[in-house]
């Protein structure tokens, strides 16, 4: 039996949802997870020590910074991410004050592929 307590208290976030993202993701097969599981995929990426993926689940936030709804989700989970990318969001959130889009990112997923080993 494999036990795997000792990496919840290096990272109190550590979930089931996130080691199986983490599995499919070294294994190549593609990731896609909604806003909800942001925090489960960077715990598991952390923890695991897998930066590659760390940087692919960064990546796709940025890229779904410029709407509203996303960035209130993404600054809930401010405390994360890397201190870069924190630094990104938040000068993105106090340079930008975007216009209203209401909906448009409400069901934000954020697909994620690995990189070829």
């Amino acid at each position: 039996m494999l036990n795997l307590d000792h990496l919840k208290s290096d990272q109190k976030h550590f979930t089931a949802v996130g080691l199986n993202m983490a599995v499919d993701w070294m294994y190549g097969t593609p990731i896609e997870f909604s806003t909800n599981h942001l925090t489960d995929a960077l715990a598991a990426s952390f923890v695991l020590e897998m930066y590659d993926m760390v940087c692919a689940i960064e990546e796709a936030v940025l890229n779904v910074q410029c709407y509203p709804e996303a960035m209130v989700i993404l600054l809930y989970h401010i405390d994360n991410f890397t201190p870069e990318t924190k630094q990104q969001l938040l000068m993105e959130k106090i340079t930008k004050a975007a216009p209203r889009n209401i909906g448009a990112a409400s069901s934000a997923s954020l697909p994620l592929t690995s990189s070829p080993r």
